[in-house]
């Protein structure tokens, strides 16, 4: 045996990578090369596959044998790693040269034997035994003829020889002529003679001439049956197909051009903080408690440049099956590469796709054999000999990707195993090739360790918000047309999914996006009730999509099961139960419910395996220690999974005895008032039908609990806070969500949580497009137009729903407002300042910009002078005088100095009433006027001086706005305070505000004080 490179450094590193051929034979995986260590480094470690014991091994290369030296050092090695380890630590020694017999007769001498040693002939045994190189006879056979053939003089030497090379392994069989010269043939460890363009590409220097065949096999019509196979692929793969989705016939009867659907994925690495990379669901705690991770993130382009061989795992639905199809008809059709911004490199490779669901009857097929069979495919078996050959050039020279699909479709793990051992020895056999293979994780595994040394390991990541986007608009691009409406009705289905917390949870797994899509097809918008979408999706998970690779599972039978478990897990606090647990639960429901569950054919045991098979919904998230053993956890693949199960449980009272009941208020009453229980109170009223009113009546007879008295302690003034919030919003979910109940109900909800103060704290915009919007409308537009309590809660609501709801283009809503605000009707002013202050909140505070540079607002200034000049006229109601000084706190600024003078004195003047609604916002909107100077203030001075000095020393909610505006006031009118106490004063508002616009303001101020001084 010899290893073939240019330098020292060079032979160790092709030694060590071929030598896990060697030690996957001995029955070791999950194989990890020139591992650091302090103060040392390990060559090979591993772990076995059946026996509790590791693997250290290390592996020279150099043309001398090794004497004890060199085994004693790595003794010292292997000692540190035996020290204190969990398991037994076996040593191997691999030398090709062999060992001197001084060092072997120190390891005879020594028991018990401290390693194992092994010599070039002992690993030749281990390969040709594991059948990962062709039998040294064979390789003598095929050489032999090929010399007869072509030069029978020539004489077969006794010596052969295995060569390590950075093609992989490769015969040597050695000939001489009658006058001495030295030939050798090199045979790959397939048993086929390597062509002469091959032998030459390895540079052998110092070499007896090489004897090839220009080929290694007679091509015959090869272009035939190259071209035959790249049209079935195209074919095959160059289109996607809705197949098991809650498609209509128009949609289901499609197939779509790949790439019109493909959005680029994301691949993570899971790297431990020692950079060794890892997967945190595969490994038992004891190995991962001290480590540190963290994911990194990169195309499908990077990985496949980065990495010569791919596993890719992900959950279903997440785009493994895409990723084969892309890679497949990117490589096929180096034309269609480009087609998609995924950065694939420029390879020139024909890809070879093996999907493991056809593979159920053959799992220990040899992988050439089933290579061989794909021109079958495509229907031209008399092309198969000229196929055959064709693979065979192709695999020897390297320009092969080869395409896994579906690990997990293997369903039995022993033939599973079987499989992956084949594609060990195959991929050992091609190591030039590449290769990316896509598995669920859940049946990855058992055969995690056989495929880790060989393929780097990486999971799909869900969806971005751009990933989102691009799928979204490709899909109503496909289905609803390519015009300016399709693309705003996209834009908007995007921000509706990437805003809707559960809703995007989902929609980062490519299938439930596409779920989501068809059944909005459906609907006609996004569903209202989230329940719908839910339990399409749990139906395509367990029972319509990928019949073929997986079968469906009852959802009679495990429906109520899953249900009973999530309820539990709920009461519980649990996220995440063991397997043991989750079979016992699964045992407990079918104890509690025999009227359901009493036919039930499949063992507890195995429902688990079925239902993370087929699904995913429930998945291994890690390992834990549960008294005092390892045991596997499993957690929902979504929360919004778990909350949909416990509410479906709740309704369909798949309960404990103690639980179950007809009444859903009783079942529903503990946890009205526990945040933690929101989403499930809301799924659970939405699936209750008609039966949601009474559940509404009892959250709205705790938002009107009164309020502790002043007596009260802390803790029980924190508890009816918490608890009247959590109800008042499970109200407004549930009307959100479009729940059945009286619209007389609705407003009372309505106006109970807005009275109670608690407006600012309940997601608004779900109203909006519900089928309760006008009744918030209403109770919102008639709170602001009688002045009731809260009115500034009222006038919020009012403009948020004004604002959302406004359907005439962005451009047009200055001029709107302007026109409602200058009518005589108080019904349309109201309006007209409403949709004023949402523009308001709009374009400053959710798209802040320098409060000074107020090009980009001019125009508005239309709209807020018409504001301003109703308040100047003194002639509005208490709403009004609310919603001016609101708009002129942001948007003050645009007035001009005689709009600013007429309306000072009235803010002025709002300032120092005694009605906390009038005076609440005058104070931010005078400091937020341009200034202007000696404006009559039409107050008596020493009361004004008075006033002022009481608001700037004043110490509550609104210190700020209240200390600018007394400042301000103070220098317009020339009064309390001088121009330096003025610049003392402000400059030490700074220590109460450190935001930017308290520094521009300071800073706006200190330039009027230098002006006057020198003007």
């Amino acid at each position: 045996m010899r290893v073939i490179a240019g330098s020292p450094n060079e032979k160790g590193d092709i030694l060590t990578s071929l030598a896990q051929d060697v030690f996957h034979q001995l029955g070791y995986e999950d194989l990890r090369l020139n591992v650091p260590k302090s103060g040392r480094e390990v060559d090979i470690q591993g772990s076995h596959k059946f026996e509790r014991r590791r693997l250290v091994a290390e592996c020279k290369a150099v043309d001398e044998p090794i004497g004890g030296a060199d085994l004693n050092k790595f003794a010292g090695v292997l000692g540190a790693e035996q020290h204190g380890a969990p398991v037994p630590v076996h040593g191997y020694f691999l030398s090709v040269s062999g060992f001197r017999s001084s060092a072997l007769e120190q390891e005879r001498q020594i028991e018990p034997p401290r390693m194992t040693l092994m010599d070039g002939e002992q690993i030749v045994e281990v390969l040709e035994a594991g059948k990962v190189v062709a039998p040294q006879r064979q390789a003598i056979e095929v050489s032999g003829r090929f010399v007869g053939a072509t030069r029978p003089e020539l004489l077969l030497q006794r010596q052969s020889e295995l060569l390590a090379t950075a093609m992989g392994w490769i015969w040597a069989i050695y000939y001489r002529s009658p006058s001495g010269n030295r030939f050798a043939c090199l045979v790959h460890p397939d048993g086929q003679l390597l062509s002469a363009e091959l032998a030459e590409s390895l540079n052998l220097e110092d070499f007896p001439e090489i004897l090839a065949p220009a080929t290694s096999e007679p091509m015959l019509d090869v272009n035939t049956a190259r071209s035959v196979y790249i049209t079935y692929l195209l074919t095959e793969f160059g289109a996607i197909t809705l197949e098991g989705m809650p498609t209509d016939q128009e949609i289901g009867s499609r197939s779509f051009r790949l790439e019109s659907l493909y959005v680029p994925p994301t691949l993570e690495n899971i790297v431990r903080s020692n950079n060794e990379i890892t997967h945190d669901a595969e490994d038992p705690p004891a190995q991962l408690a001290a480590e540190d991770f963290s994911v990194s993130n990169i195309s499908l382009g990077a990985a496949i440049s980065t990495h010569h061989r791919l596993a890719i795992l992900g959950p279903p639905g997440g785009g493994k099956s895409t990723i084969i199809k892309r890679l497949a008809v990117a490589y096929a059709d180096p034309s269609r590469r480009v087609e998609s911004d995924d950065e694939l490199p420029e390879h020139s490779l024909t890809p070879f796709v093996i999907r493991c669901r056809t593979l159920s009857a053959q799992p220990n097929k040899p992988i050439r054999d089933i290579l061989n069979d794909l021109i079958l495919w495509a229907e031209r078996p008399d092309l198969a000999d000229t196929f055959k050959a064709w693979v065979g050039e192709s695999l020897r020279r390297g320009e092969v990707l080869l395409l896994v699909d579906g690990l997990d479709e293997i369903h039995v793990d022993t033939e599973r195993s079987l499989f992956v051992n084949q594609l060990r020895v195959f991929l050992s056999t091609y190591p030039q090739i590449r290769a990316v293979i896509t598995s669920r994780e859940v049946g990855f595994r058992p055969i995690a360790g056989v495929v880790a040394s060989t393929c780097h390991r990486m999971r799909v990541a869900d969806l971005s918000d751009e990933g989102i986007h691009q799928l979204v608009h490709a899909w109503h691009a496909e289905v609803v047309g390519r015009g300016q409406k399709a693309t705003e009705e996209a834009e908007k289905l995007v921000s509706q999914i990437v805003t809707m917390d559960r809703i995007r949870r989902l929609a980062g797994n490519p299938l439930l996006l596409t779920t989501l899509l068809l059944v909005r097809r459906w609907v006609g918008q996004l569903p209202r009730r989230r329940s719908v979408l839910y339990r399409k999706a749990i139906e395509v998970l367990l029972m319509t999509w990928n019949i073929e690779g997986h079968a469906p599972v009852d959802p009679d039978e495990v429906l109520p099961q899953l249900a009973f478990a999530a309820h539990q897990m709920m009461l519980n606090g649990k996220a995440r139960v063991s397997g043991p647990e989750l079979v016992e639960l699964f045992k407990e429901a079918r104890r509690e419910m025999p009227d359901v569950l009493a036919y039930a054919r499949t063992p507890p045991s195995k429902l688990v395996e079925r239902i993370e098979e087929r699904s995913s919904l429930l998945s291994l998230s890690g390992y834990d220690v549960k008294n005092g053993e390892i045991v596997a956890m499993y957690e929902f693949r979504h929360l919004t999974f778990q909350e949909y199960l416990a509410a479906l449980a709740i309704v369909q009272d798949w309960l404990p005895g103690e639980l179950s009941t007809s009444n859903l208020v009783e079942k529903l009453e503990p946890f009205l008032r526990v945040g933690e229980w929101k989403e499930v109170v809301t799924l659970a009223v939405a699936l209750s039908g008609r039966n949601a009113g009474s559940v509404l009546r009892a959250l709205d007879t705790i938002i009107i609990e009164p309020p502790p008295s002043d007596s009260a302690s802390k803790e029980e003034v924190e508890e009816y806070w918490e608890r009247v919030d959590n109800a008042a919003s499970n109200a407004f979910m549930c009307l959100a969500d479009d729940v059945l109940i009286d619209p007389a109900l609705a407003a009372d909800i309505i106006r109970h949580s807005v009275e109670a103060e608690l407006s600012e704290y309940l997601d608004i915009g779900g109203l909006i497009d519900s089928r309760y919007a006008e009744t918030f409308y209403e109770v919102s537009f008639s709170g602001v137009k009688e002045g009731r309590h809260p009115l500034v809660d009222y006038v919020h609501n009012l403009a948020e729903f004004v604002g959302a709801s406004q359907g005439t283009p962005l451009e047009r809503w200055p001029e709107i407002s302007q026109e409602l605000i200058s009518s005589t009707s108080l019904d349309e002013r109201l309006r007209g300042l409403a949709l004023l202050l949402y523009i308001s909140w709009d374009s400053r505070a959710r798209d802040p910009q320098d409060i000074f540079e107020i090009a980009s607002f001019d125009s508005l200034g239309y709209p807020v002078t018409a504001a301003a000049r109703l308040l100047a006229a003194g002639a509005t109601t208490r709403a009004e005088t609310i919603m001016v000084q609101w708009v002129l706190g942001w948007l003050g600024e645009l007035l001009d100095t005689q709009m600013v003078a007429e309306v000072l004195p009235k803010l002025l003047h709002n300032w120092m009433s005694e009605d906390a609604d009038i005076n609440e916002f005058a104070p931010w909107a005078i400091s937020s006027l341009p200034v202007v100077v000696g404006w009559n203030a039409d107050q008596d001075k020493d009361l004004l001086e008075r006033f002022l000095g009481e608001q700037f020393a004043a110490k509550d909610s609104r210190l700020t706005a209240k200390k600018r505006a007394a400042l301000t006031v103070a220098f317009e009118q020339g009064i309390k305070w001088n121009r330096d106490s003025l610049r003392e004063l402000a400059s030490a508002l700074i220590t109460h505000e450190k935001g930017d616009s308290a520094r521009l303001w300071i800073r706006k101020f200190h330039r009027l004080l230098d002006e006057e001084a020198h003007p």
